[in-house]
C-alpha cells in the first residue's frame, strides 16, 4: 500500500514519527515540518482544503486575508463532509436553508408567478408507432407537425420508448427453391410534446 504523501514537499508521511502531520479537509496531509516552516497550526490545516492551503503557502502577500477567510467561513459551520472546502459546505448549507423556506412558503410562490403571468403554458402529447417490422413513417409526423405548428404548438421535447421485439419469417421466391429468411425488428413509440404560449385574455 503506497504512503501518503505532504501535499506541500512530498514526503512520505509517518504517522509515528511526524506526530504533527495533519490532514486537510479533503483528507489530504502536510507534514510536521511544512507547518512549521509556514506557521500554521492543526486547527487551520483541519479547517481547509489542500488548495487552500497550497494557495497559503504560495501567496504570502495574502497569507492574513486568506487566514481570515478560512476562519469566518468555518467559525458557526456544521460538521463538513470529505472532500467539501469550507467555503462550498457554507454554500451548500445556505441553499439548503433556501430550500427549506421554498418549500414552507411554496403556496404563497405559485399565487405570486400565478398573479404575475400573462401567458399559460399547454401542452400536448403526439404518439407514434413503429410498424409491426420496426419502419416509422416520417412523412405522418411532419404532416402532424405542420398542422400543430399553423396552432401555435411548438416542440418542447421528443422521447422514444421501446416497446418490444418483433421476429418472423419471410417466404423468398427463387425459382424452384423455396427459402425462408428471418427478420428481427424493434417496434417503438415515439411521444413528441408539445407546447404553446396562450395570452390569459383568450383564457377568460
Amino acid at each position: 500500500m503506497a504512503k501518503a504523501l505532504c501535499m506541500n514537499c512530498k514526503k512520505p508521511i509517518n504517522e509515528f514519527k511526524d506526530l504533527n502531520a495533519t490532514k486537510t479537509l479533503d483528507k489530504i496531509y502536510l507534514c510536521g515540518p511544512c507547518m512549521e516552516e509556514f506557521n500554521l497550526s492543526s486547527d487551520i490545516v483541519n479547517q481547509a482544503s489542500a488548495e487552500e492551503i497550497l494557495l497559503l503557502i504560495n501567496n504570502p502577500a495574502e497569507r492574513e486575508a486568506m487566514l481570515e477567510a478560512i476562519t469566518r467561513h468555518t467559525s458557526n459551520m456544521e460538521t463538513v463532509e470529505a472532500g467539501q472546502s469550507a467555503y462550498s459546505a457554507e454554500r451548500i448549507k445556505a441553499y439548503r436553508a433556501h430550500q427549506d423556506i421554498l418549500v414552507e412558503n411554496e403556496n404563497e410562490i405559485n399565487q405570486y408567478f400565478l398573479s404575475q403571468a400573462t401567458t399559460k403554458t399547454q401542452y400536448k402529447t403526439l404518439k407514434f408507432k413503429d410498424s409491426r417490422w420496426g419502419a416509422l413513417d416520417t412523412s405522418q409526423i411532419d404532416e402532424a407537425l405542420n398542422i400543430e405548428a399553423a396552432f401555435g404548438w411548438r416542440v418542447s421535447a421528443v422521447s422514444t420508448n421501446e416497446l418490444g421485439k418483433n421476429s418472423g419469417s419471410v417466404p423468398l421466391n427463387l425459382g424452384s427453391i423455396g427459402i425462408q429468411a428471418g427478420v428481427n425488428a424493434t417496434v417503438d413509440v415515439t411521444l413528441i410534446i408539445l407546447e404553446r404560449q396562450v395570452p390569459l385574455e383568450l383564457l377568460k
